[in-house]
């Protein structure tokens, strides 16, 4: 496979990616502006803020496709590592900095976790346990996200421990042995980490919204 059909996958991935699904979902429902409500952000966690939970979910799993669909595509044209991480990279980098928003869109988290599950479903599932008992706990998804996020790099090293140990685990998931995965969820930390500074502010400043906490159209953002 040539490298102009590296570059496509990794522009295609940057455009789906780029598909604003939570503020599209938001003005269709309600005829508003997503970015000027709740939090701002277009991601699940504020659109559950003005539609509720389900619609929540619903644009989060929409988000995850935009991770999951171009990098299962990388992988299923037998690209090497390095390029599958830059087409997950990239439909990351589409959802948080989309053209079509003055590249202001959400913050990352269901676009990573779509890419995870394309790379490796062994740590996903870990990770999704992690993500659904921090969720739990606090009732505050950027917490849950953030636990993730932290989580990410030594769950991926321990499955690749695991299948490199056990071939009958390495036969149905080959990419697991890539130790260039476990550095790419380091590598996203400190975008993460940017992409929910104020999340990080409103939590110490103990003014973090609890999830599916609906707010009213009129209540405008909190800062």
């Amino acid at each position: 496979m040539s490298s102009l059909v590296f570059a496509l996958l990794i522009a295609l991935s940057y455009l789906i990616g780029s598909i604003p699904v939570g503020y599209l979902l938001v003005k269709r429902k309600k005829g508003v502006d997503l970015r000027k409500h709740g939090s701002g952000n277009i991601g699940g966690a504020n659109v559950s803020r003005l539609l509720g939970k389900r619609w929540g979910i619903f644009s989060g799993l929409g988000d995850a496709a935009k991770g999951w669909f171009p990098t299962f595509l990388a992988i299923s044209l037998s690209a090497p590592p390095l390029i599958i991480v830059g087409v997950a990279f990239a439909a990351i980098l589409g959802h948080c900095f989309p053209p079509w928003l003055k590249f202001k869109g959400g913050k990352g988290m269901s676009t990573l976790m779509g890419a995870l599950l394309a790379i490796s479903p062994l740590s996903f599932i870990i990770l999704l346990c992690v993500w659904a008992l921090a969720l739990k706990l606090t009732n505050i998804s950027s917490v849950s996200n953030f636990c993730f996020v932290g989580a990410s790099p030594f769950t991926l090293y321990l499955t690749r421990l695991l299948t490199l140990s056990h071939p009958s685990l390495y036969q149905l998931y080959p990419l697991e042995q890539s130790l260039l995965f476990t550095y790419f969820s380091i590598a996203l930390i400190p975008l993460i980490l940017y992409t929910h500074w104020s999340n990080i502010k409103r939590i110490m400043e103990g003014k973090e919204r609890k999830f599916g906490e609906l707010i009213e159209v009129g209540e405008g953002r909190n800062e």
